[in-house]
C-alpha cells in the first residue's frame, strides 16, 4: 500500500515513534489515520466499520514488519527465542502487538 514512499492506504496508530501502512485490522481501529487521499482515488477504501476490525486475539493478516516478516515468520521464531524475545524485546515488540502467537 506504498506509492514510492507514501502510503495510500491506513496507517496504523503510533507503535514507538513509527506507523506502518496497510488495509483491515490495526490499520482501520481507533488511532489509526486514512491516508488515501495520498493516493489516486481508485486506491482508496472506505474506512471499515467497528464490527469489521480484527479481533484481538487474532493475528493481523494483513500486517509485515519492514524486512517483510510476517506473524507466521515470528511464531516460527518462538521455540528458537523465546516468547519474550520475539514478542515484546526484537524491534521493540512489535510483533505483540499485530501476533497473538
Amino acid at each position: 500500500h506504498l506509492s514510492g514512499s507514501r502510503c495510500t492506504g491506513r496507517c496504523s496508530q503510533m507503535f514507538g515513534d513509527q506507523r506502518y501502512c496497510g488495509w483491515g485490522g490495526v490499520y482501520a481501529a481507533e488511532g489509526s489515520v486514512d491516508c488515501s487521499a495520498c493516493g489516486p482515488a481508485a486506491l482508496r477504501a472506505p474506512l471499515e466499520p467497528a464490527s469489521a476490525v480484527a479481533s484481538a486475539c487474532e493475528d493481523d493478516v494483513t500486517w509485515a514488519d519492514p524486512d517483510g516478516h510476517d506473524c507466521e515468520i515470528y511464531r516460527n521464531t518462538i521455540p528458537k527465542w523465546g516468547k519474550d524475545e520475539v514478542c515484546k524485546a526484537y524491534k521493540s515488540g512489535i510483533a505483540g502487538r499485530h501476533c497473538r502467537a
